[in-house]
């Protein structure tokens, strides 16, 4: 039978853009279609290979031109060359969108709109390098005017054109000029004009861009007024045309461009006379006064105004920072206050404070109405670039704006406020760092008095958070004022009113809302990070005069404020959040996700409890943050001790360490609720304690005999879990809140904590002996799996402990079990392991002779492993002990009819031969080839097994064991087997690979295995080259061509076979589930081939030929690619993806290979060629965006189910002769319909839809409104065009229920008319 078609993509043309109009098939479409808030919508993929293309085409066409009109030897004529081309570019370009538009009534679609904006951008090229070549025409060929040379323009200098700063005012004036006639011929055009718009909007930045090489030298490498004219004039009018595009990243990449390019004039600014340093810097005054003003029209969206707002101030902090440091002169004209003598003031209105007061003057109207919020943030953020008397002036006007903001203006938004008060004692504090700030000592310490009392009102008058506020006096507190005071109790006064300042603030949390907590919270972790900053840097300690008696070196300072921490924030235990309830809260934006109903047709948000969150996400009041720093911080204070002290007499002063264990355990009596959570919190914060002890218990001196201090040390460490447990098994276990994922950190835990032993194996021993019970009584498997890594820590078996005292009466020489064997396990530990995992694999006995179904049954295999590697560490020598074991775990899953595990011991298997035939010495390539192919018989032994029924003997359920294999056994060993035996390589002169080429192809011919036929070519191709290349078959060049051949002549197999679709499909050795799995093969097999073909061309070409073979591969995938856009392959986008990019790409390689000073002819051709094919490219990807898929289209019935008008409430006496009526309403249309099936069947589409319009009038005046009742007029809009729009009062309806369903807040519905006719509800940002 014939094989099945693949049925063109029936699409029709989004619009009439060809160059012969042809009547298109009316396109059906939704009635409304809705978007979430936010959606957008296009294949984006498409659409960004189109754009890409579309840069590739104009960068390599233009750059093939430069390289031919810039080649050696070229002159003047380089600027006409690129004079014409540009202009006819532009003028083919603008042929072809008038052509299209007028066919649609000047209606632009996306194919036009592209080509008007490379129009525009050709335009642009070939007029400024027109007017460059015009000048120097004109004073080239001497041209008078009054009987003298024209010289306006530059002079001649060695037969060669200078330009002068004049020309700058020539291609600025053309600019403009040009900008004009952009505007006027986009007003001609209707539509999508957007990328014509952004093209015109770029071209003055553009010139500005290209003019820093070109203009700083015309102009002498100064900022003269001719640039400085042309600056600020073209960023104007970049911004001014943005913002008539509408578009809101054109007009945000323009304002931010235009902030930038005066500081990159600046920096080649090098030619400047003494004292104009910083004349293009300057120019940012103006083009800040622009935004400033720009930013407050109401026409540019707020939401934009807020995001840019953040770009442009801080370009301007870079701006400051660069004149600051390289010291550089305000130059406003004639203005330079640098030369107004030595008055004082050149040091107050310098170029950053003039910058400064710029942005708070140009934007502080816009400020003022909530649009520009980066306006305070970033001034107050800017100060600390201003160094000395500069700064007096904005660090005053800054209080006074922030007081305004906070106490006056009723505007300002909170989180504005807060980031403003941050940023301002930022700047105070970083100022004070680096060095900068006021130099006045009595005017600094004012500023920060101003700064505290500022915030400390603002938080008592809730307007800034206190988060921010203690961040604020954190950041004050922190500058030297503070911390070089020479009263050592300053910084204490400070911690404890930050302290305090937070416990208020839980207080008046109590009675708030789940956010208080978290802000509260965090403002603790602020005041907990200051505080340990001050005493990691020595800035909070008590003088030693203050010690009542000697401590032997513990530490007071961290003793006294972590014991300060817990009892201070011990009282609010109920307010502060745990971990749990912090990260909760933090995540619960993440929460409110659009979802979209189908039944109601509109989008919610989901909504979500916090209160249920942060409770149910609680670890309880073990793990506060305050609790683990009071820990951290009286741990840290005894770990300070001397530790000559724990190997004398006073070794007991290491029991100390009770008291923050105590006060762990006390904590933990006190819950209320033993929850898993809280086991694995405290677990946490006991090995918090254990790790900030390790220092003092590794820096002891115990060389001499048992180490006392440690046994203790064990003995207080082991009793707290034990402890737990006793505390556990009295209260009972709380089995509503098991976790067995909580239960199984706090085992590893533990075990962490285990290999902290300092007396010799006391606490080691006993948590690994605990954790294992556990682990096997609960089944936590893979707690018991991670144990043996615990096995890394052997500080337990060094000579001071109590294990190696008991080695050394047993053995000879205790100093051999500590040599590693194999991975970190030596003699000692080997043992260990080996014991334990006998626990594991016998419960696995135990459950698989069970009858019934053993719920989380034991693991044997990996135990297994471990108990192997156990048993290598003890034994003297084993190299073949992985193929020992492998083949007992085939052996052990065959029995058990674990059949599922056959396909990894499989796989151990190959390594168990590299190990035993490398017996610990290298690898070298045929102890590789000789464990493939080993392990390829065994395999394929597996497999011949398997297909007689032998491994299967023991299944007992079948169904089970194939759900969780990923392939069937057989395709697994199959592939393991092949593989293998490929990989032997020539080894035996490659019988094996041989073999396993021979496996395949047999697979692949005889058994219709679709996977083997795809990966023939490379199969064979390999095995070819290595049978070649054993048996020296000619010279290198010839096996070159012999195997490039051999992969060309399968790639040709494979792709003539793809296309005789009959004969595949008809073939005997293959099944068909489907039509998609047929043609999703003939793809494979195509690209396969293609792929076989470009390696033989490669490998046959690539050394010698290697231009000819990178030709013959871009042939070859243009081809391809082609094929690709073709009506059968619209499915098929491998063709397009790969071909498009790939004959790209291979043209790149050959441009990049040819040598510039010898072949800069063909570089240019193929710079031009590789443009030109992308540039076609993206045509081809612009006409398939153009075109509708019919198939993706719900066709709405029109004439079948008519919907009625909405009619008004009626009275209830008017009911029962309204229904009367609409009886008689059904009846006569029910009657009308009947009549048009019966008459109409070979009627045209225009006489059913003048049919229908009939039906609806008729509809319209039977349920016409009774008596003197009137009726509202939906979906009526006048406009201001001369005509007026109705729409469907069906969508009119389900356009207002959706509004009014869908949760909407800071986006504005819009209703529009897309290209297709189609009625769209958007979203867009407020």
């Amino acid at each position: 039978m014939p094989a099945p078609q693949r049925k063109p993509k029936q699409t029709v043309s989004i619009a009439n853009d060809a160059i012969f109009a042809k009547e298109e098939d009316e396109i059906p479409f939704k009635p409304v279609i809705v978007r979430a808030p936010g959606q957008t919508n296009g294949d984006s993929l498409e659409r960004f290979t189109e754009i890409t293309m579309y840069a590739v085409a104009m960068i390599f066409v233009w750059g093939g031109l430069f390289t031919i009109a810039f080649a050696e030897g070229t002159g003047e004529e380089k600027f006409l060359y690129l004079f014409i081309g540009g202009l006819a570019s532009a003028v083919m370009a603008l042929f072809m969108v008038e052509l299209q538009a007028k066919k649609n009534e000047y209606q632009l679609m996306i194919s036009q709109n592209y080509l008007l904006g490379l129009s525009f951008f050709f335009m642009a090229v070939g007029l400024l390098w027109g007017l460059r070549w015009i000048g120097g025409f004109i004073t080239l060929q001497e041209f008078q005017f009054d009987g003298e040379a024209i010289t306006l323009l530059g002079s001649v200098e060695n037969d060669e054109f200078k330009a002068s700063a004049n020309m700058i005012y020539v291609q600025a004036i053309g600019a403009v000029a040009m900008w004009f006639a952009h505007q006027q011929i986009l007003k001609r055009y209707k539509g999508d004009t957007s990328f014509g718009w952004a093209v015109a909007s770029y071209i003055p930045l553009g010139l500005l861009i290209v003019g820093v090489g070109t203009w700083i030298e015309w102009s002498n490498y100064e900022v003269s007024y001719e640039l400085g004219l042309a600056i600020v004039g073209l960023c104007g009018l970049a911004m001014y045309s943005a913002l008539m595009s509408n578009k809101s990243i054109n007009f945000a990449v323009v304002s931010v461009v235009s902030g930038i390019i005066p500081i990159i004039y600046e920096i080649l600014n090098e030619n400047a006379p003494d004292g104009g340093e910083g004349g293009a810097l300057s120019l940012l005054i103006f083009i800040i006064i622009i935004q400033g003003y720009l930013a407050g029209n109401e026409r540019l969206k707020q939401s934009l105004a807020e995001k840019m707002s953040f770009f442009l101030i801080g370009g301007v902090i870079v701006a400051m920072l660069i004149s600051s440091i390289a010291n550089l002169n305000l130059i406003l004209g004639p203005f330079k206050p640098a030369e107004l003598g030595d008055g004082g003031i050149e040091s107050v209105i310098t170029l950053p404070v003039a910058l400064w007061i710029t942005v708070l003057c140009a934007y502080f109207q816009a400020t003022h109405k909530n649009r520009v919020p980066a306006m305070p943030i970033g001034l107050a953020f800017a100060l600390w670039t201003l160094d000395g008397d500069e700064a007096i002036v904005p660090w005053m006007l800054s209080l006074v704006m922030i007081s305004y903001m906070l106490f006056a203006a009723k505007a300002t938004r909170k989180w504005v406020a807060n980031l403003t008060i941050s940023a301002l004692s930022f700047s105070y504090l970083f100022s004070d760092v680096i060095g900068y700030g006021v130099d006045q000592g009595q005017m600094d310490v004012a500023i920060a008095i101003g700064i505290v009392i500022i915030a400390e009102t603002a938080r008592r008058l809730d307007k800034i958070s206190i988060w921010s506020s203690v961040q604020t006096v954190t950041f004050v507190a922190l500058s030297s004022t503070i911390l070089d005071s020479p009263y050592w109790f300053v910084t204490w006064i400070f911690v404890a009113y930050l302290l305090v300042m937070v416990y208020e603030s839980m207080l008046k949390a109590r009675e708030g809302d789940d956010m208080e907590r978290r802000n509260s919270t965090l403002a603790l972790l602020t005041a907990l990070a200051v505080s340990t900053g001050l005493l990691l840097t020595d800035k909070l300690e008590i003088p030693s005069k203050y010690e009542f008696f000697d401590l032997n070196g513990v530490s007071l300072e961290f003793l006294l404020l972590g014991m300060i921490v817990f009892g201070l924030f011990n009282t609010v235990r109920d307010v502060e959040l745990d971990v749990g309830q912090l990260l909760s809260l933090l995540e619960m934006k993440a929460a409110g996700a659009y979802t979209y109903d189908a039944e109601t047709n509109a989008w919610y948000v989901k909504e979500v409890d916090e209160a249920e969150v942060v409770s149910s996400k609680s670890y309880g009041s073990i793990g506060r943050i305050s609790l683990a720093f009071s820990l951290l911080a009286v741990t840290i204070g005894i770990s300070t001790l001397n530790p000559d002290v724990l190997s004398g007499d006073q070794f007991y002063l290491v029991g100390l360490y009770i008291i923050p264990i105590g006060i762990l355990f006390w904590e933990i009596n006190s819950m209320d609720v033993l929850s898993s959570e809280s086991r694995m919190i405290g677990a946490v914060m006991l090995l918090i304690i254990a790790a900030a002890s390790l220092t003092l218990m590794l820096q002891a001196d115990h060389t001499d005999g048992l180490f006392k201090a440690g046994i203790v040390y064990d003995i207080m460490f082991l009793s707290s879990p034990i402890a737990a447990f006793v505390l556990i098994n009295k209260r009972g276990l709380d089995r509503d809140h098991l976790n067995r994922t909580a239960d199984q950190i706090m085992l590893c835990v533990l075990l962490i904590i285990g290999t902290f032993d300092q007396s010799g194996g006391l606490l080691f021993l006993s948590m690994y002996g605990l954790v294992a019970l556990v682990a096997i009584q609960y089944r936590h498997h893979g707690v018991t799996m991670l144990a043996p890594l615990a096995l890394t820590s052997t500080y337990w078996l060094g000579d001071h402990g109590i294990m190696h005292s008991l080695l050394d009466s047993l053995v000879d020489d205790v100093s051999e079990l500590d040599n590693v064997r194999v991975l970190w396990l030596n003699q000692v530990t080997g043992m260990i392991l080996a014991a334990h995992m006998l626990m594991p694999i016998a419960w696995s006995i135990r459950d698989a002779q069970h009858d019934e179904y053993v719920d989380n049954p034991f693991p044997w295999f990996i135990p297994m492993v471990w108990f192997l590697f156990g048993a290598w560490a003890v034994l003297p020598s084993a190299s073949w002990l992985p193929l020992v074991a492998c083949t007992f775990g085939l052996l052990n899953a065959w029995v058990r009819g674990d059949i599922n595990l056959i396909p990894l011991l499989a796989v151990g298997l190959i390594f168990s031969f590299v190990i035993g035939l490398a017996d610990g010495g290298e690898l070298t390539g045929e102890i590789f080839g000789l464990s493939m192919l080993f392990s390829g018989i065994m395999i394929y032994g597996l497999w011949l097994a398997n297909s007689y029924g032998i491994l299967e003997m023991n299944v007992t359920d079948m169904g089970r064991l194939e759900a969780m294999m990923p392939y069937s056994l057989d395709t697994q060993l199959r592939f393991l087997a092949i593989t293998t035996l490929l990989l032997s390589f020539d080894v035996f002169n490659g019988l094996g690979m041989l073999g396993g080429s021979v496996w395949a192809t047999y697979e692949a011919i005889q058994k219709g295995d679709k996977v083997s036929i795809l990966f023939l070519p490379l199969i064979d191709g390999l095995t070819a080259g290595n049978l070649i290349h054993k048996f020296e078959v000619g010279g290198e060049a010839l096996q070159d061509i012999i195997i490039g051949g051999v992969f060309v002549l399968e790639g040709a197999v494979m792709i003539y076979l793809s296309s005789k679709t009959d004969r595949i499909y008809d073939s005997k050795v293959f099944e068909w589930k489907s039509d998609d799995e047929f043609f999703n093969f003939i793809e494979y097999m195509g690209f396969s081939g293609v792929v076989s073909a470009l390696t033989g061309v490669i490998y046959a070409f690539g050394d010698d030929q290697t231009q000819f073979a990178l030709f013959l591969t871009a042939s070859i995938l243009t081809a391809l690619a082609i094929t690709g856009f073709g009506e059968t392959q619209q499915q098929v986008r491998w063709r397009r993806g790969f071909g498009v990019f790939g004959s790209v790409l291979t043209l790149l390689i050959l441009w990049a290979s040819f040598d510039e000073s010898g072949d800069v002819l063909f570089k240019g051709l193929t710079s031009v060629v590789t443009g030109l094919l992308a540039l076609g490219y993206a045509f081809l990807y612009m006409q398939r965006r153009t075109e509708y898929d019919i198939e993706d289209v719900t066709i709405p019935q029109v004439f079948g189910n008519v919907v009625p008008k909405a009619q008004r409430e009626a009275p209830p006496e008017e009911l029962e002769d309204e229904d009367e009526v609409e009886e008689e309403a059904e009846e006569e249309v029910q009657e009308e319909e009947i009549d048009e099936d019966e008459s109409s069947i070979n009627v045209e589409e225009e006489e059913l839809l003048k049919l229908g319009e009939a039906l609806e009038d008729e509809l319209d005046e039977i349920i016409k409104p009774i008596g003197n009742a009137t009726t509202e007029n939906i979906g009526y809009i006048q406009t201001m065009e001369g005509f007026d729009v109705r729409l469907p009062k069906e969508s009119i309806e389900q356009i207002t229920r959706t509004i009014a369903m869908t949760p909407h807040e800071g986006f504005k519905p819009v209703v529009r008319v897309n290209m297709l006719g189609q009625i769209v509800l958007d979203f867009e940002p407020l």
